[in-house]
């Protein structure tokens, strides 16, 4: 048998691309490019189908550069029978948590240290307009302390503006009464949270637009107020059948509170009540 044909000595054929260790470190970083792309824009988008993706021009370029940004905050002092509708709202706008998974709902104004004509930011949420919800203090305290016990109480008692350390887990309606008749004073925090909010929506030179509306407002001008919050037009029927009724509300207990004591803790909070008798409607 004959010697075997000689090698070509010409170019050797080149190896694919993804065999070789140059390839593969192509590929893994056109991998990562892609992948950080593709988060970037998922930072501009919502994972719910129902949200509006209308993206307001950015107010604070630091904040919206991480692609957070939101247009209204809701906030509430609690209690007050307002949820069925900010649920709804929270489909169909741009909004901070309506469960306060993300601790914005209760924060009082003064709590917002970085805010002007245009916006507040905490925490690297932004929001250009601001929607407060208020209503009857005692009622906030006996409401949220039957379905909460003392947590949310303690997100206004020891939030920005302390007022006293938590409330025991164990604390009973009567005691957070008599601390209160004892110290001549609201000691829930629910005071400074409203009459906070009061003054920011005063101070236009330095606060975005503010709006303070009572439970009864909201819901009695269901579909106005969802088009000044932001809702598409489209969506506004969505708004239609809310109206207020008062048939839900649960009446005060008082436990062990006499008449002259109930005059008093009314007397803590007439501020409180007469910002919430006075707040105009959304036009």
């Amino acid at each position: 048998g004959g010697s075997p044909a000689p090698r070509s000595l010409g170019r050797r054929c080149m190896q694919p691309l993804h065999t070789t260790l140059a390839g593969k470190v192509f590929f893994f970083l056109n991998a990562v490019v892609a992948v950080v792309i593709f988060s970037s824009n998922l930072c501009n988008i919502t994972l719910s189908d129902n949200i509006n993706l209308h993206r307001s021009p950015p107010i604070d370029e630091n904040v919206t550069a991480a692609g957070i940004f939101c247009d209204t905050l809701v906030t509430s002092q609690g209690g007050v029978g307002s949820t069925s509708y900010l649920r709804q709202f929270e489909k169909y706008a741009r909004t901070n948590d309506i469960g306060d998974r993300d601790g914005l709902k209760h924060k009082a104004a003064s709590c917002w240290k970085s805010h002007n004509s245009s916006s507040i930011s905490f925490n690297g949420r932004c929001f250009s307009k601001v929607l407060v919800v208020i209503g009857d203090p005692l009622h906030t305290i006996e409401s949220t302390w039957r379905r909460f016990g003392v947590n949310h109480l303690n997100k206004l008692r020891s939030g920005c503006n302390k007022v006293g350390d938590p409330y025991k887990k164990n604390t009973t309606l009567h005691q957070i009464y008599t601390e209160m008749l004892d110290a001549g004073k609201d000691m829930t925090g629910i005071d400074h949270y409203v009459q906070s909010w009061y003054k920011a929506s005063q101070d236009r030179l330095n606060w975005p637009e503010i709006k303070l509306v009572t439970t009864q407002t909201l819901y009695d001008n269901a579909v106005e107020n969802a088009k000044w919050l932001g809702v598409n037009d489209e969506d506004l029927c969505h708004f239609s059948e809310f109206s207020f009724n008062l048939s839900k509300m649960h009446s005060l207990s008082l436990p062990n509170v006499t008449k002259s004591e109930a005059e008093r803790l009314n007397e803590m909070f007439k501020n409180v009540t007469h910002i919430a008798r006075n707040v105009t409607e959304i036009p």
